[in-house]
């Protein structure tokens, strides 16, 4: 192996290195501003998908070059079935590619791909370049290899070059020049950053310069220019910044910029467009973060806006004929999407379909696992562990379940519950949480400020929210959507302290629970105290009868709050907290106005917490009950969280009684 002093930048002093700092900083500006102004002019249709260049495996047939595109960066649909799209085996040394990065030229009109000429059968250690391709239309492709010890024979041998990993590009506007940069290891150093400057054909390489060297392996670097500096994302997902491509970069801290614990790495980060779920320009959004969780069988997506803090948006599992591995994302219009629609076809695959798919902007995609985000081991439930849930009203519309919830946040007084939260499934495992469907300082009447328990129910194409709040009453809200947003449908209560004469405590009317009987007449049940009901008419907006009093035999289980109705085989089921901390009994009926006798206990006290809400529901054959705890890490009877059983009948139609445990359904 020969001298490659020459391959690393030479040492700035400290009065140059201050100098060159405000020197590239004004130079970065000025670059950046012309490079939007240039795409602004040369690129006039807005970006309203994305395109992701990926592989998906350690096998010769897995290392190749696909793609899958989405509406919102978040929700995949693999082109041409999953199989890949172009033919690498006329240039790639092994045949065989990993880690493919794909970047819309300055010109808005041309696009490059670089990627790893590897073949991994034959060893990590077996690729020596990498693969370059150019394109005007995402579809045909012109395509040369870089073989680095046939390219660079001075500085490199077969045997002394080792690795070239995962090449990505970007244009350096001090250079006008596109740069490639990638991992680089050969014999006795470290695997580190290098880059090289592409031709202008795009089909060789300049001799390979080192680009950072922190004394330790370091790989997977993904760049993106910001109006202030360059941020360098590394496999970790670690992070470091510079004023230029060529540096200084700052020093390598190791902090994990990831909002989740598993093992990560290929980082890439991409602006979205404001409105992309939609499919509507709406010029400049968040930031994403998508990194490749190996070991988990995932990628997940984050969104920040300073690129220093990450919230966790999305976690896509990689299953079926969608296992990406280490790959990038590029956004393209409506146009670009079509071509590629048409020359990639996958079965079904529609435009329609994508936006079908598209999570709705404010949206979180969430999966069950036994750990909270930052990675502390817990059971399945609480279901979710990123935020406190409380007083879960389940519903099944179709083939997906809804599930109402208060947002418990940890405060100066206990019940601090500002607003109302929807999630949604259709397995039990994978949901989906929607923004706010409602804030307790938009109902005018209110008083308390606390969002206590609410209900949705459906009728004749329209949504109905039955909310409460601390003493201040009962009211109704609608929605076109079943993920809200809900308005206030009457500007005043529904249910008031005045019309519930058996108690004279303030917050007697709450926790409301909607059920709409196989003959079509819809009633409420609540109540604090003393359990309360009364019929709603059609419009579900009025009461249709006086309020009544629930005739509940309770055996010594007597009523404290938290009624639910559900309906089985004929016979209705009142479930409901009793005593203090609370626990679930439930009592049953022929008639839903008619005398409710008290079964016994349905579940014992819930951990940590001293009240109890149930919510019962049938979903794909299987019942089962929500309610909520204390469990988590922090929580406590005022920051709950959500919690899920199966319910078993026996042969009379009585009710097992349910252990609650962190195991839950799974």
């Amino acid at each position: 192996m020969q001298n490659h002093d020459y391959m690393t930048p030479t040492r700035l002093t400290p009065r140059l290195c201050r100098i060159g700092w405000l020197r590239a900083v004004l130079t970065c500006t000025l670059a950046v501003l012309t490079f939007y102004t240039a795409m602004a002019k040369k690129t006039s249709e807005p970006m309203e998908a994305y395109l992701f260049v990926y592989f998906t495996g350690n096998q010769p047939s897995e290392e190749q070059l696909k793609f899958a595109v989405s509406m919102d960066g978040y929700n995949w649909q693999p082109l041409n079935n999953g199989q890949k799209v172009v033919s690498v085996d006329n240039v790639a040394r092994w045949k065989c590619i990993r880690d493919p990065h794909i970047l819309r030229a300055e010109d808005g009109r041309t696009f490059y791909m670089v990627m790893t000429d590897m073949k991994c059968t034959e060893g990590w250690s077996s690729n020596d370049g990498i693969v370059m391709m150019k394109s005007n239309d995402l579809v045909k492709w012109k395509m040369s290899a870089v073989d680095f010890p046939t390219a660079f024979p001075k500085l490199f041998s077969r045997e002394s070059c080792e690795r070239v990993w995962a090449p990505q590009t970007i244009y350096d506007p001090e250079a006008r020049k596109y740069m490639i940069y990638y991992s680089l290891q050969y014999t006795g150093q470290k695997l580190t950053i290098f880059y090289s400057y592409a031709n202008k054909d795009f089909t060789s390489l300049t001799e390979p310069v080192k680009m950072v060297d922190y004394g330790r392996d370091i790989l997977d670097a993904d760049i993106i220019r910001t109006d202030t500096c360059y941020h360098m994302f590394l496999s970790g997902i670690w992070k470091v910044t510079a004023p230029t491509l060529k540096g200084p970069w700052s020093k390598l801290t190791e902090k994990r910029l990831q909002p989740t614990w598993m093992a990560a790495e290929g980082p890439c980060v991409f602006r979205r467009a404001a409105s992309s779920a939609t499919g509507q320009d709406g010029g400049q959004g968040d930031w994403c973060l998508m990194y490749d969780c190996f070991r988990n069988g995932e990628f997940n997506f984050s969104r920040s806006n300073d690129l220093e803090t990450f919230e966790l948006v999305a976690r896509t599992e990689t299953k079926g004929d969608f296992t990406p591995r280490h790959g990038t994302v590029m956004a393209i219009t409506m146009k670009e999407l079509q071509r590629l629609l048409k020359a990639f076809p996958s079965d079904g695959l529609t435009v329609e379909l994508l936006r079908r798919e598209a999570m709705p902007e404010g949206c979180r995609q969430l999966i069950i696992d036994e750990r909270t985000p930052d990675g502390q081991r817990y059971g399945k439930n609480p279901i979710f562990k990123h935020e406190y849930t409380c007083d879960p009203a389940p519903v099944v519309w179709g083939d997906t379940l809804w599930l109402f919830t208060g947002h418990d946040v940890p405060g100066p007084r206990n019940y601090n519950i500002p607003e109302w939260s929807c999630f949604s499934t259709t397995d039990l495992r994978h949901w989906r949480q929607y923004p706010s469907i409602m804030s307790v300082k938009s109902v005018t009447w209110d008083r308390s400020h606390q969002a206590y328990a609410a209900h949705a129910i459906r009728r004749n194409g329209k949504y109905y929210f039955y909310f409460s709040t601390n003493g201040s009453g009962i009211g109704v809200a609608t929605s076109d959507r079943p993920e809200g947003p809900y308005r206030d449908a009457l500007g005043h209560q529904l249910v008031t302290n005045d019309m519930c004469p058996w108690a004279t405590h303030g917050w007697r009317n709450i926790d409301p629970a909607a059920f709409i009987d196989d003959d079509g007449q819809a009633w409420l049940f609540w109540g604090n105290g003393v359990p309360y009901y009364a019929k709603l008419k059609e419009n579900m907006i009025e009461l249709d009868s006086p309020v009544m009093r629930v005739n509940l035999k309770d055996a010594g289980y007597r009523y404290t709050e938290a009624p639910w109705i559900h309906k089985r085989d004929g016979r209705y089921y009142f479930t409901y907290a009793v005593g203090f901390p609370e626990k679930l009994a439930y009592a049953v009926s022929d008639r839903i106005d008619g005398e409710f006798r008290c079964q016994g206990l349905l579940a014992e006290t819930a951990g940590n917490s001293n009240t109890t809400h149930p919510g019962i529901v049938e979903f794909k054959g299987q019942w089962y009950l929500f309610t909520h705890d204390g469990s988590l890490p922090g929580g406590s009877g005022a920051c709950r969280s959500v919690v899920v059983y199966r319910l078993q009948y026996n042969d009379d139609g009585s009710i097992q009684k349910v252990k609650l445990d962190s195991d839950g359904i799974w």
